[in-house]
C-alpha cells in the first residue's frame, strides 16, 4: 500500500509505458516527456511496464524518470521485464536515493479522493518475453482486484500492463479478462498501439474509461511511424481528466 494522507483536492498523476530499451534516443524522448510532465507537477508517475529487459536498460529508463524528481514513481512490470532484473534496477537505483517502487509491491496506492489498483505482469506465460522469469498474473487475481476496488470509495481506477480487451484497425486486442466487470471510472493501461488515447473527462460515473499513454519507445521498431507519448491523469474535485503527454 501506498497512501497520501494530505487533503490536496487536486492530484496529478504521469504515465508512461513501452520505452523497450535504453537507446539513446529513447532516454533523449524520457527526459522530454518528463520536461513536459513536469509542467503540470505531477505527484505520481506510473510506468506500465515495457521499460527494458534488463538491468541496465531498466536503471536509465527509470533513473530519466525519477532522477531527482519530486514524485514517486511506481514501476509495473509488463511482458518484458524479468522479475528478478527488474527487482535489482529498483534496489540499484532506490541505493542512488532515487524514490522508484517496486509495481509488484505496491498492489494499491491510496490518494485523497481516489483509489488506483495495480495488477503488474502479463496473463499467459506466451505473451512473457521474460518467459518464467516475468510476472503472471490470474484470472481470479483480477477478479478479486476489482471486487475489492469496486467498493472504495472516490474514483477507482485500475494501472495494468496489459490492456482490456479493445478493437484495434479492425482487430481484437487486449484481454478479455480485464474487462472490469464491475463499475469503475478508469482503467489505465500499456499501449495497443503506438498512439496515446485522446483527450477524455469524467466523474464518478462508472464508466469504465479506458486510458492508454502510448509507447514511449523513441527507436521505429513497430509498423507506423510514431511520436513517443505519455499520459496525464487530473483528478480535482470528484472528476477526472486526461491529456496526451508528446515528446516535443
Amino acid at each position: 500500500m501506498l497512501r497520501r494522507t494530505d487533503s490536496d483536492d487536486t492530484l496529478a498523476i504521469g504515465v508512461v509505458a513501452d520505452a523497450a530499451n535504453a537507446s539513446p534516443r529513447t532516454i533523449a524522448a524520457l527526459a522530454r516527456l518528463r520536461g513536459e510532465l513536469e509542467k503540470s507537477a505531477p505527484d505520481l508517475v506510473l510506468t506500465l511496464g515495457g521499460m527494458g529487459a534488463t538491468r541496465t536498460e531498466l536503471e536509465a529508463t527509470l533513473g530519466t524518470l525519477g532522477e531527482r524528481a519530486a514524485w514517486p514513481v511506481v514501476a509495473l512490470p509488463g511482458d518484458l521485464e524479468p522479475a528478478t532484473e527488474h527487482a535489482a534496477a529498483i534496489a540499484a537505483l532506490r541505493k542512488r536515493g532515487v524514490n522508484v517502487l517496486d509495481g509488484r509491491l505496491v498492489r494499491w496506492i491510496e490518494l485523497p479522493g481516489a483509489t488506483i489498483a495495480t495488477l503488474p505482469g502479463a496473463g499467459a506465460r506466451e505473451r512473457l518475453g521474460a518467459a518464467d522469469e516475468g510476472c503472471q498474473w490470474r484470472a481470479e487475481d483480477v477478479a478479486a482486484l476489482y471486487a475489492e476496488l469496486t467498493g472504495r470509495p472516490g474514483m477507482r481506477i485500475m494501472a495494468s500492463s496489459e490492456a482490456p480487451r479493445t478493437t484495434v484497425d479492425g482487430e481484437p486486442a487486449g484481454e478479455l479478462g480485464l474487462v472490469p466487470p464491475q463499475p469503475i471510472e478508469v482503467a489505465l493501461h500499456g499501449p495497443v498501439s503506438s498512439l496515446p488515447s485522446p483527450t477524455r473527462s469524467g466523474s464518478r460515473d462508472g464508466a469504465r474509461t479506458v486510458l492508454s499513454p502510448g509507447t514511449a519507445d523513441a527507436v521505429r521498431r513497430l509498423p507506423d511511424a510514431h511520436t513517443p507519448s505519455a499520459g496525464l491523469l487530473v483528478l480535482h474535485a470528484g472528476t477526472w481528466s486526461w491529456r496526451a503527454v508528446v515528446a516535443k
